[in-house]
């Protein structure tokens, strides 16, 4: 039997996808109004959970907005 266990950096490291606290650098463009104004909800409840957590992961974060 052969298992092969892969990190949360392979996916980073085989096809450059974004790791969990790049996920919310906000880096990116709405295709319209709809998905704008979402993004400026998104980026309020983390701006307001970043206060409210200094030292807290992008992964608590994203566990938390799950669980709103």
């Amino acid at each position: 039997m052969l298992a092969l266990f892969l990190g949360a950096g392979f996916s980073k490291w085989a096809v450059d996808l974004p790791g969990a606290s790049q996920l919310f650098d906000f880096d990116i463009e709405p295709w319209g109004p709809r998905e704008a104004r979402k993004l400026e909800i998104v980026k309020s409840l983390k701006q307001n959970w970043d206060k409210a957590h200094p030292n807290g992961l992008a992964e608590q974060f994203i566990a938390d907005a799950l669980n709103f």
